[in-house]
């Protein structure tokens, strides 16, 4: 295989690819579980619910940070590397990340800073709307990214005035392409799965360690729940794709992602078992499992953008601009290396960090200081 350039900008839009990808899964999932967390609170008075919120706020705002690092690379990976593709199509392409910057990113760091600082000074009404937009605006970054992927998938184009001219399209036909509905549903349920196993992890992890702390507890039936539910969901969305079924990557993408489909559904079934039960806490291998299938949700988003935007290994938009006539001749070895290293220490040590929460616990990190009244 002769590596060139255009290898060596598929690989870093890949890599890149994938890390942000990565992010605004668990992202939109911990806004939406946030928002959830924080109306049980107020409407029970229960504090479990509010020692929750203060444990997965904290790692909601890494998250969010990451996926504001990795949107940032992504962006200028397209500048840089793929440049020619604005050319013809950047009136279509260009307005999709910086609605998601101003729309979402923005909105969700705002939002935020209003979460984190507002905690004992807002009215609690007012903190929970702030908590209730944050999941709003996290859904908006959902939509700006499947909006871009569906069009370069289904790209809608009128022909222009004459043939020297620019092709034109109407704004709602670009932003909502064919199988646009669906493509957001099974995106937003991938992001609620996602974090559904990421609690379900780290709650067996405290169960395992404490079988008497309540926080842990709840969070494990409230992740189960959520898997049995949003699991089966993912098959009646489907999220339909346009590729190569033969291509070796694009096969295997898809087994993995069945195959993970299928242990989702079989674990939520288990669990919503064993909680009609009673007896979810009391049963280790449980528990066990669900910490193994913590990170399947990652790999399974990744899996399916892999179906697809590799099922189309000749093309940029579909059937309009193939790769080689989008690629700029600019990426070097060294590029790759560097932005592979550079991602690989920031996203590295955030996970990290991430991590050391989830080894201390809901109940063993530092409640908020006054309650809401």
């Amino acid at each position: 295989m002769e590596v060139d350039a255009l290898l060596l900008s598929r690989l870093q839009a890949a890599a890149l690819t994938a890390a942000h990808i990565t992010f605004p899964s668990l992202t939109v999932g911990l806004a939406g579980y946030l928002a959830v967390l924080e109306g049980l609170w107020l409407g029970s008075g229960n504090r479990v619910f509010e020692t929750l919120y203060a444990f997965w706020l904290k790692i909601f705002a890494v998250s969010l940070g990451m996926c504001v690092v990795t949107l940032a690379g992504l962006g200028c990976e397209i500048a840089a590397n793929w440049s020619l593709l604005s050319t013809p199509f950047a009136p279509l392409l260009a307005p999709r990340p910086a609605a998601a910057l101003i729309t979402a990113v923005a909105l969700e760091t705002g939002l935020l800073a209003v979460m984190l600082l507002g905690w004992r000074r807002l009215d609690p009404r007012l903190h929970l709307a702030a908590t209730v937009l944050a999941a709003l605006g996290a859904l908006l970054l959902s939509f700006w990214l499947v909006s871009a992927a569906g069009w370069m998938q289904h790209p809608i184009v009128l022909p222009g005035p004459t043939a020297a001219e620019p092709a034109t399209i109407g704004w709602r036909a670009a932003v909502l392409s064919p199988g646009f509905p669906s493509r957001f549903a099974h995106l937003a349920l991938a992001s609620y799965l996602t974090t559904a196993l990421v609690v379900g992890a780290a709650s067996a992890w405290g169960v395992l360690r404490d079988p008497e702390e309540a926080e842990s507890a709840t969070a494990l039936r409230m992740g189960v729940g959520l898997v049995a539910i949003a699991a089966p969901l993912q098959l009646v969305t489907g999220g339909g794709w346009t590729g190569d079924a033969a291509i070796l990557e694009v096969s295997r993408a898809y087994q993995v992602m069945v195959g993970l489909g299928v242990a989702m559904i079989g674990l939520g079934v288990w669990g919503a078992w064993l909680s009609w039960r009673n007896s979810l806490a009391r049963t280790p291998v449980y528990l066990i499992a669900a910490m193994v299938m913590g990170p399947t949700g990652f790999v399974s988003v990744v899996a399916g953008w892999t179906l697809t935007g590799r099922g189309l290994p000749a093309f940029v938009v579909h059937d309009l601009l193939r790769a080689a006539g989008g690629a700029a001749s600019v990426t070097a070895p060294v590029s790759l290396l560097a932005v592979l290293a550079l991602h690989g220490l920031v996203l590295g040590l955030g996970a990290l960090y991430v991590l050391r929460l989830i080894g201390q616990g809901p109940a063993n990190g530092e409640p908020p200081d006054v309650a809401h009244p």
